[in-house]
């Protein structure tokens, strides 16, 4: 599930905002009806609640000093015509 989730994370994101390409809305609709534990993952953010006023700095005043991001490291992307953005054919659905 981990690797899944790196390699869809972005476009979960813009899956999640509408912006992927009609096409591609529909077989991460097809991806999310077949892969519960993904599909749950995405019901939980959806139903978050989001308190934009909260600053982690009135909790963590230190929070710039312990906190950084790890390493991100560089991958190509797979070229092939026939995945698309996803990374998956129709057929693997």
């Amino acid at each position: 599930m981990k690797d899944r989730l790196g390699l869809y994370a972005e476009v979960l994101g813009a899956y999640m905002e509408g912006r992927l390409p009609k096409g591609e809305m529909s077989l991460m609709n097809k991806v999310l009806e077949s892969d519960k534990q993904l599909g749950d993952i995405i019901n939980e953010i959806n139903s978050t609640k989001v308190d934009w006023s909260d600053n982690i700095r009135e909790d963590y005043p230190d929070f710039d000093e312990r906190f950084s991001l790890p390493p991100i490291p560089e991958s190509p992307i797979e070229s092939d015509p026939h995945k698309g953005i996803v990374g998956l054919m129709a057929a693997e659905i």
